[in-house]
């Protein structure tokens, strides 16, 4: 059987530009951001809901979906009231919960009756992401015994009609969706503990629960962590159990993961399902929480570089960033100062769950970072990634929500300058054309097909019998490439990391077993002159043919010579 290896090799020059340290941000400011952000929804009550009448689709593919900011509003104020005893938080925040379920009223009777899990009548509360503001803001007022029994025989009967429409389709698994279901039971539960189908949410609870609780997330997606990290507080806060969360030695990992994961930019860098610096909320309350729980100064620095580089403190109208920044006082703590990691390149944090590997000198905005992803779908959480494959139309993503990116580079920065990053999400779903952006193609990586390229020929080559040995059109690399985007199961390991103080160095290796090849990624982190040498082997298991092709997704090409490129992003 003949084997053969094909060897790329790219060298990226950095070059560099300055930016600034990140100050404290005490957690009166987060509340005071709060409070101001919920007045402002007040003032704006009107005017927001006449907007939202406005805009309400009847054709929205989720449904019913009514004003959130509102939620948000009450949660705020009932945390407020509760702290300061100001009854006219609590009126407001009452107001919210008792009128709440009126605005299914202007969803058309035509959009409920093509839905199929409307049957039973319109939820209140349709939204997962959003469900447990309601029960939150009641929780409050029902403790402080501000709601008069007829009340809360009202807002009861929202809470259970809407649990009853969640557990209607059921998802399970520690992943983000699970994981929000869970929360939302874990509150409900403490909420209205005696709700008639009380036994069945305590299971449910439990059960979805245990699936998440001291266990590794299957989601390699950047947008995703962020959620079910966020939906993992809030469960273990309404059964007061967050120092127990903490306790577990995966939430410590977790912690730590994302910490060494934080780019330049001051944001963890978008792979798998994720946008540009998506997320970031959820991310900082996360750090911040961290940060108090194992009393780390690098965490909090984390949590201070996060809401120094996104949070406008005068934008009020940011209604969901003020209920996350309630939590962000509520988890957090002064008594950490920050302090940044001293750590340069290392694996983040190993090759068997992380599968992740960090090239930097330095904390700083205008440091070199690059962020190799080697993560596969791997061995852990079968049943759970069997469960979604049978369930949900997925199979561009490497169950659930990552990518074909194994061996792909997510981000390379230089002075605050982005030099290459991952392709993004979906144009709309399950995905766009192509599979994008989660297909192989739509990564900085090496591509392999098990077919021949058609090349054509330049002119006065004699490949072809054309007259005059014209000019044949070649194929289009990515005309080959494109297919439905599909994801395929592959193998990655580490085969070496190393560092020095002249160089950095890492090998790692994909295997296609179903289609034949082995790719190894060589990089190594020059450090004077500063520059990255990759190196590409990409070496047949099979006899066929083959095709493979280095791509470097820029955006726009300065110069170029014989197999050089000099390129720029220019957004």
């Amino acid at each position: 059987m003949r084997k053969w290896m094909l060897l790329f090799c790219a060298i990226f020059l950095i070059r560099v530009f300055p930016a600034d340290a990140a100050a404290f941000v005490p957690l009166s400011k987060y509340l005071e951001f709060a409070r101001s952000s919920a007045d402002w929804t007040w003032d704006h009550y009107d005017s927001l809901v006449t907007v939202w009448r406005q805009k309400l689709n009847p054709n929205n593919v989720f449904g019913y979906r009514p004003p959130s900011r509102l939620l948000e509003m009450a949660t705020i104020y009932a945390f407020l009231y509760e702290k300061e005893g100001n009854k006219t938080y609590a009126k407001r925040a009452r107001k919210v919960l008792l009128t709440y379920g009126d605005y299914r009223k202007a969803y058309p009777k035509a959009a409920v009756e093509r839905r199929a899990d409307y049957a039973k009548g319109v939820p209140a509360l349709p939204d997962f992401f959003t469900t447990t503001r309601y029960i939150r803001a009641y929780d409050t007022l029902r403790r402080m015994n501000y709601l008069s029994a007829s009340q809360q025989k009202k807002i009861k009967s929202i809470i259970s009609g809407s649990v009853a429409y969640m557990l209607r389709t059921q998802e399970w698994g520690t992943m983000n969706r699970a994981m929000l279901r869970a929360e939302i039971l874990a509150w409900a539960v403490r909420a209205v503990p005696d709700d008639p189908n009380i036994k069945q949410w305590k299971m449910w609870r439990r059960a979805i629960g245990f699936d998440n609780w001291g266990h590794w997330e299957i989601e390699d997606a950047s947008l995703y962590n962020a959620i079910w990290l966020y939906a993992l507080l809030g469960y273990s806060d309404a059964q007061n159990k967050r120092a127990e969360l903490f306790r577990l030695p995966e939430m410590y990992y977790y912690a730590q993961y994302y910490l060494n994961l934080m780019s330049p930019d001051g944001m963890i860098p978008d792979f798998g399902d994720a946008y540009w610096n998506v997320n970031w909320p959820r991310y900082l309350v996360f750090f911040e929480a961290s940060a108090k729980a194992y009393k780390n100064p690098n965490l909090k620095w984390a949590a201070e570089t996060i809401a120094n580089k996104f949070i406008n403190f005068h934008q009020y109208s940011s209604t969901g960033l003020a209920y996350i920044l309630l939590d962000c006082y509520r988890y957090g703590t002064d008594a950490v100062k920050p302090k940044p990691p001293k750590a340069l390149s290392e694996e983040v944090m190993d090759d068997i769950v992380g599968k992740k590997i960090v090239f930097r000198n330095g904390w700083e905005p205008n440091s070199t970072y690059m962020l190799l992803n080697y993560r596969d779908v791997g061995d852990g959480g079968l049943i759970f990634r069997n469960y979604l494959r049978d369930t949900i139309p997925i199979e561009e993503e490497k169950a659930t929500h990552g990518h074909s990116d194994g061996n792909s580079i997510a981000l390379l920065m230089k002075n605050g300058s982005v030099l290459l990053h991952d392709g993004g999400y979906r144009d709309y779903m399950p995905s766009g054309p192509y599979g994008d952006y989660r297909a192989d193609y739509f990564h900085n990586r090496i591509c392999v097909r098990q077919e021949k390229i058609f090349m054509g020929q330049k002119k006065g080559q004699y490949r072809y019998s054309v007259k005059n040995q014209a000019a044949v059109p070649g194929q289009p690399v990515l005309d080959l490439l494109h297919n439905s985007g599909a994801h395929r199961r592959v193998r990655t390991q580490k085969y070496d990391f190393l560092t020095f103080p002249d160089f950095d160095y890492s090998r790692t290796r994909l295997v296609d077993d179903k289609m034949g090849y082995e790719w190894d990624r060589v990089i190594t982190y020059v450090k004077n002159p500063e520059l990255f040498v990759v190196f590409d082997i990409v070496k047949a298991r099979t006899a066929a043919y083959f095709t493979a092709a280095n791509l470097w997704h820029t955006r726009k090409i300065l110069s170029k010579g014989p197999h050089w490129y000099d390129t720029e992003y220019d957004s």
